[in-house]
């Protein structure tokens, strides 16, 4: 009798472990869905302030909402020499269609050509290429999925598939593709494919100091 005490001790003890697993797991899957339905909420409201900054026609600002203090996914700024923001992410009115158009990144204006561009984060390179838009441009995939992109370069200093570090520059600053001056286009992706916006993640970056018409 004593030994099947001890085995129904045993089954209902496996049991209760089960069940609290299950539980723990099913807590991590809601706060992970309320984290998600919190960053949504951020940068819908981030397009809608920088919206009406348009319309109204002042400077066009990124709101900084801290949405987690003990975040481990800060970025480091891609360009260590002086340099100014022209545009963040946020709704611009073009010039040509009168029409409010996404900027879908930041951009670092630096005085010429040739300066080192590194990683935001440590990360692979999966993509090493060009079109016209972006110019030539590279693309990280960083160990929580998001992924970072550096557009409008002058030349590249890595190769697909290789490990990119935070102490050792990428590529360098260019003027290729749609581009006017030399000037880094930073890009951040969540897991879904979808832009959203790098400055939320910075300790801190410069103003933007051009007004939102500008081409």
């Amino acid at each position: 009798m004593s030994e099947k005490k001890n085995d129904r001790l045993l089954f209902s003890l496996i049991i209760v472990l089960i069940l609290a697993f299950i539980a723990i797991g099913y807590l991590a899957y809601k706060n992970y869905k309320l984290n998600q339905k919190l960053d949504n909420f951020i940068e819908y409201t981030n397009n809608l302030l920088a919206a009406d900054d348009v319309q109204s026609g002042s400077l066009v600002e990124t709101v900084h909402l801290v949405k987690d203090s003990k975040s481990t996914f800060i970025l480091n700024s891609p360009i260590r020499t002086d340099y100014h923001i022209s545009k963040t992410y946020g709704f611009y009115k073009n010039s040509s269609t009168n029409e409010l158009e996404l900027h879908e990144g930041i951009d670092f204006v630096v005085q010429h050509s040739g300066i080192s561009v590194y990683p935001v984060y440590e990360g692979t390179v999966i993509e090493v290429g060009f079109n016209n838009e972006l110019g030539n441009y590279v693309t990280l995939l960083h160990p929580n999925g998001y992924k970072s992109r550096y557009c409008n370069l002058n030349s590249f200093r890595v190769k697909k598939g290789e490990t990119a570090s935070t102490k050792r520059p990428i590529a360098t600053v260019g003027n290729t593709g749609i581009s006017e001056e030399p000037h880094l286009g930073f890009r951040l992706y969540e897991k879904t494919g979808n832009t959203i916006n790098p400055t939320n993640y910075f300790t801190e970056l410069p103003k933007p100091t051009i007004l939102p018409d500008k081409e």
